[in-house]
C-alpha cells in the first residue's frame, strides 16, 4: 500500500486535504474515533504531543465530506486528564469544532484475548472508524514512538504497567489486534534522543505529514525519515513478521531522500553535569519523565536548584530506575526510584523511593 509524505506549505488544513486526497482515503463508517498522542502536561505547540492543529485539520476534512459524529480520545500519563486536555489545547479545540473529547480511562471497555490472558480495550475503537494520529519521536524503550507505540494509550492503567516487560513484543501484537483505518504521523516537529518526553530534544520546523492506511508501513516511512533503519526497531520487525506490512514501501508525494534527517538515538542515561538518571528498557512512561519533572521543580525552587548544582559541580548524584541489574557508578549518592528497583536497592543496600510511579515530592525531599 502507498504512504503519502506531504510537505506543509502554509495552511495545515490544505496539506491534510492534499495528503488524504492523494491517499484516496474515504471512511467506511459514518462515525469516527481519533486517537492522538497527548502524553502529559504539555502546551499545544510542544513537540511531545500531537499538535491540535493537525487534529483540527482532520476534523475539517471529515466535516467537508459530511461526517460530523467525531470523538477524540486519549488516556494521558498524568493522573488529571482534565488538566492535560486543557493545557494541550484539546479542550478548546473540541469546544470550537463541536466534537466530543473523552478520557479513555472512563469509557466502556471490552475484554479481548492477548497472549495468555485478557486485555481491556475501549469499545469505541471497534465500533467506529479509527484514526490514529501519532507524533514523530524517538523513545528510550522502543527506539521510536510512532503509530504502533501510540496504541499503548488505549490500555487501562493496570494493563499499561504489565506491558512494559517485553514492550516491543506487546505493542506489535496489540497492532495485530487493533489496526487503525488511517494512520497519520504529525511531523510538524519531533523529538530526538531520550524521548518521548522532555528528556528528549526538540526538533523544530520539520513541517511534514505522513499518512497511510497500512499501520506498519506508515511507521516505516517515519522511521526512515528520522534516519533510523526499520531493521533496528524490534517492534517493527515483529509487526512485519506477523504479516502487518512490508519494509518496502511505495511513497507518494514528496521525495523522502530530500527530507531525511539523522535523529539522535536514545541512550540509557540522561546527564546534567554530574547528575545522572539511569534506566533500562523496562522503565515505564511515568518514570521516564521524572528527570524532566525534577528539572522543572528546581527552576521554581532556589534551594533545590542549589543542591542540584552542588551535586552537579562538586559531587555526584545518580538516580536509577526501570529494574537496573548492575550499579553504573559506585561513588557518590545513589537513589533508586520505583517499585521496579526494589530488588536492585536491596542487593546494593541503596535507598529507594517506592511507588509506581514514585511521588515527585518524595524524590525532591530525598535530594
Amino acid at each position: 500500500m502507498a504512504v503519502v509524505l506531504e510537505k506543509i506549505k502554509g495552511d495545515i488544513k490544505q496539506s491534510i486535504h492534499g495528503a488524504l486526497d492523494r491517499l484516496r482515503y474515504l471512511p467506511s463508517k459514518p462515525r469516527i474515533f481519533i486517537k492522538p498522542n497527548i502524553v502529559n502536561l504539555y502546551k499545544p505547540n510542544s513537540p511531545y504531543i500531537t499538535n491540535p492543529r493537525v487534529i483540527a485539520a482532520i476534523i475539517d476534512y471529515l466535516k467537508d465530506i459530511n461526517i460530523n459524529d467525531i470523538v477524540i480520545g486519549e488516556c494521558p500519563v498524568a493522573q488529571n486528564a482534565k488538566d492535560v486536555f486543557e493545557m494541550s489545547g484539546y479542550t478548546k479545540l473540541c469546544r470550537i469544532k463541536g466534537v466530543r473529547l473523552v478520557n479513555l480511562n472512563d469509557v466502556e471497555r471490552v475484554e479481548v484475548e492477548f497472549r495468555k490472558g485478557m486485555l481491556s480495550l475501549p469499545k469505541i475503537v471497534f465500533e467506529r472508524e479509527y484514526i490514529n494520529v501519532s507524533k514523530l519521536k524517538t523513545h528510550v524503550q522502543t527506539t521510536v514512538s510512532l503509530g504502533i507505540k501510540n496504541q499503548k494509550g488505549l490500555l487501562s492503567f493496570i494493563d499499561r504497567k504489565q506491558f512494559h516487560k517485553d514492550l516491543h513484543f506487546n505493542v506489535a501484537h496489540l497492532a495485530n489486534i487493533v489496526r487503525p483505518d488511517l494512520s497519520v504521523i504529525d511531523a510538524t516537529s519531533g523529538v530526538e534522543g531520550n524521548g518521548p518526553g522532555a528528556m528528549g530534544r526538540a526538533v523544530k520546523n520539520i513541517d511534514l505529514l505522513i499518512c497511510g492506511t497500512n499501520f506498519l508501513e506508515t511507521d516505516v516511512v517515519a522511521t526512515q525519515l528520522m534516519g533510523i533503519s526499520p531493521q533496528n526497531v524490534l517492534h517493527l520487525i515483529i509487526a512485519r513478521d506477523l504479516g502487518l506490512g512490508s519494509f518496502n514501501v511505495n511513497i507518494i508525494g514528496e521525495d523522502l531522500k530530500k527530507f531525511k534527517m539523522n535523529f539522535l538515538l536514545p541512550s540509557k542515561c540522561h546527564r546534567i553535569l554530574n547528575v545522572y538518571y539511569w534506566w533500562t528498557d523496562e522503565i515505564c512512561s511515568e518514570c521516564s519523565s521524572l528527570m524532566a519533572e525534577i528539572k522543572r521543580s528546581a527552576l521554581r525552587n532556589p534551594v533545590l536548584l542549589f543542591k542540584l548544582f552542588y551535586y552537579g559541580l562538586f559531587k555526584r548524584l545518580d538516580f536509577v530506575s526501570g529494574g537496573m541489574r548492575d550499579l553504573p557508578y559506585r561513588y557518590g549518592k545513589v537513589i533508586c526510584l520505583g517499585n521496579c528497583s526494589k530488588k536492585f536497592a536491596e542487593e546494593y543496600n541503596l535507598p529507594i523511593i517506592p511507588g509506581c510511579p514514585p511521588k515527585l515530592n518524595e524524590i525532591l525531599r530525598r535530594i
